[in-house]
């Protein structure tokens, strides 16, 4: 559906009736139903196929609308003040204690909510019109996210949604929480750990940030969405990334031999300036290869979706440069290599023995 005043309103009124809708934000878009609602949130789950454990974020399109999905209690208020201050509207999610008003379908029957306020315009403006909005990623389960319109009716050919143009970032917001005082971060996105720390110094605080470690179970109760090693995953291909020590990484599996002859291999490669040597290392001599070294977090999700219509057997992932020689990353790299990880399902092979 076009952006136009009566689409809006088409669409408000879906939801104010209980539906689900696809919103663009610039993170990627999202399965909008109400978050106040939990008929509208058991919906989302249904829609999704998306187990029970795994909790919803909740979109606000205005500072002022904190108080109706979270509880500010006074140990987290001068980081959440920090915090919203620098990067909100913004692809930061906070996760707090959730106000009465939020039903506990939403959040995995925990007591903590994640709350986002989004930049896309569209996206506020939907908001504005319906109060706050549960919006996991519009996408089966565990599904590659999406970051067009199609991309979304690719998954929900029923589905109302908006248009809003390809999302600008291209990968899920970063996830923390505030807890006594520290910042935890649960996923990794285009807020990274060094802008976090950069704004508390900003600000004259002193605040401990730590990481939480992957999920590798549906079934534990998750604080916080994207948790789980298998994720954002092509359907009906073995995906594995490629590195030469060691990932950093907790839960991984190593895939000692990789057996590519007579198959439909592709390559996506987001950092390997001279891959000669690899593809004689490999025996890629006939595999299509995808170069995204232009803002490669934008485009990861993209090429997944362009990849799988494509039918390959096989798709070998390289990582950014930082993380295929050392196993680790920092900043955007490391939040890519968040998504690749997950969307290879922690499989990884070894290159350059």
């Amino acid at each position: 559906l076009d952006p136009t005043d009566e689409n809006f309103q088409k669409c408000a009124q879906i939801i104010k009736m209980n539906g689900v809708v696809g919103m663009p934000t610039e993170t990627v878009y999202g399965l909008a139903a109400l978050a106040t609602s939990e008929k509208s949130c058991e919906l989302i789950y249904q829609t999704k196929q998306r187990p029970p454990t795994d909790p919803l974020i909740v979109h606000i399109s205005s500072l002022d609308q904190i108080n109706q999905v979270a509880i500010l209690q006074p140990d987290i208020l001068p980081i959440y003040t920090c915090l919203a201050a620098k990067f909100w509207p913004g692809p930061l999610t906070m996760v707090l204690p959730k106000s009465k008003n939020i039903p506990l379908t939403a959040t995995a029957n925990q007591e903590t909510v994640g709350v986002r306020f989004p930049s896309h315009l569209l996206a506020q403006k939907l908001i504005s019109l319906t109060g706050p909005l549960a919006a996991p990623s519009a996408n089966l389960f565990g599904h590659v996210s999406p970051v067009t319109s199609q991309h979304v009716l690719d998954d929900f050919p029923f589905l109302s949604i908006l248009n809003g143009d390809q999302s600008e970032i291209g990968i899920e917001s970063t996830v923390i929480q505030l807890l006594e005082g520290k910042v935890f971060i649960f996923r990794r996105g285009f807020v990274t750990e060094q802008m976090l720390g950069q704004c508390f110094i900003d600000a004259g605080l002193k605040v401990e940030i730590e990481f939480k470690k992957i999920s590798s179970s549906s079934v534990e109760k998750q604080v916080a969405p994207g948790q789980l090693t298998t994720h954002y995953a092509i359907q009906n291909a073995q995906s594995l990334f490629l590195c030469k020590t060691e990932p950093q990484f907790p839960s991984l599996t190593q895939i000692k031999q990789l057996d590519i002859n007579q198959k439909k291999v592709c390559v996506i490669n987001c950092g390997l300036q001279e891959f000669k040597p690899l593809q004689q290392h490999l025996n890629l001599e006939n595999v299509q290869w995808f170069q995204i070294f232009d803002n490669p977090t934008q485009k990861y999700f993209e090429t997944l979706r362009f990849v799988e219509k494509l039918n390959f057997q096989i798709v070998l992932v390289i990582p950014p440069l930082e993380v295929l020689e050392s196993g680790a990353g920092s900043g955007i790299d490391a939040s890519l290599f968040d998504r690749i990880l997950r969307s290879c399902s922690g499989q990884w092979f070894k290159v350059f023995q």
